[in-house]
């Protein structure tokens, strides 16, 4: 160090130096076999497995480094081994953007990520074209293939490369197709008779989290109630709760309102806010909370407002199943002696 201070007469040039030298630019680390890995400083477990092969990195599940179960996150040293653990249902997630430290695996990450999506929005795009089509007699010879393309170029203001990409657009709500939509493509189709209300739609909410179905947030539908989807431009289908003041006072566009049910849902649980009205008394909020505690619901947030008169406004966030389960909830409250009503917040 003394003999590089010497031969730097430049300050600067020794502190790039001596940075060099101190905090070296990559680590080497080893497979099981033996293999020598660059990567640089700073790299994670997730990123040696990119680099050992992509589909390493795109099923990774766990890594060991040197013997020890470890996450993909974990920072590499010079000298670790690194054995990555794999599994055929993995796939990657947004959040391993954040684990991975070098632009090649972050750009296999988007990438697969971009792919994914696509598929899906493709997926949803096709059932959306199926139940438009449903709703009209097709006449025999109606466009298919690349006729239909072409058609379709003619009757959407959007630039179409494919049928897929129709598809993918038409999933994530960037195109709404309509009457005017469809004579362009194919001029004097008749529509078929309306089904009579209730009847299930092809769209199912399979999944809560599920990439281009949403639920609501100004009406947090809850499993089990009325719900109406929405088709929202970029988001593919939003569900509305059938109570929802944006349906009831008809503020979303009718042409993008789309019958959605729930279908075969794993279990979740889904929050529910409900406005309690009492006569303030002591004891009347610790009933109230037992009988919640009773039907096994948890409270996420409560707040008690006194008044004048006498009168109290407890606003509660539960926790719920379904709405059988928050239906249950409320009937059991309104029993509370000093209860006047309870109302969906």
């Amino acid at each position: 160090m003394v003999e590089l201070f010497k031969e730097q007469r430049d300050p600067k040039e020794f502190l790039k130096q001596l940075k060099i030298n101190l905090i070296p630019e990559e680590v080497y680390v080893f497979t099981p076999g033996g293999r020598v890995i660059p990567l640089p400083a700073g790299a994670s477990a997730l990123d040696f497995a990119f680099r050992i092969h992509t589909e390493i990195g795109l099923h990774a599940a766990g890594a060991k480094i040197n013997g020890k179960s470890s996450p993909l996150r974990t920072p590499l040293r010079t000298g670790d081994i690194v054995e990555i653990l794999t599994a055929p249902d993995r796939e990657p997630s947004r959040n391993w953007l954040s684990m991975a430290f070098t632009s090649g695996a972050r750009h296999l990450i988007k990438r697969r990520l971009n792919q994914r999506d696509f598929q899906r929005a493709v997926a949803l795009g096709r059932r959306l074209w199926e139940r438009e089509t449903a709703r009209y007699r097709m006449p025999a010879g109606f466009p298919e293939g690349d006729d239909l393309l072409a058609r379709l170029k003619e009757a959407v203001s959007v630039p179409l490369r494919s049928l897929e990409y129709f598809y993918a657009l038409l999933g994530r709500g960037k195109i709404v197709l309509n009457r005017k939509i469809m004579d362009r493509i194919w001029p004097g189709l008749q529509p078929r008779k309306k089904r009579a209300a209730g009847g299930l739609s092809e769209i199912q909410v399979q999944d809560r989290t599920r990439e281009f179905v949403r639920l609501a947030k100004c009406c947090s539908p809850i499993q089990g109630e009325q719900i109406i989807g929405y088709l929202t431009t970029g988001k593919g289908i939003t569900v509305h709760a059938g109570r929802c003041h944006r349906i009831v006072n008809e503020l979303l566009s009718p042409d993008r309102l789309i019958e959605v049910s729930w279908g075969d849902l794993k279990p979740v649980v889904y929050k529910a806010g409900l406005v309690v009205s009492a006569v303030d008394r002591p004891g009347v909020l610790a009933r109230v909370t037992a009988v919640v505690a009773g039907q096994e619901a948890d409270i996420v947030k409560a707040e008690v407002a006194t008044y004048a008169d006498r009168n109290a406004q407890i606003r509660m966030t539960l926790k719920v199943r379904n709405i059988g389960h928050l239906e249950a909830i409320r009937t059991e409250i309104a029993r509370v002696d000093g209860v006047v009503s309870v109302d969906r917040a």
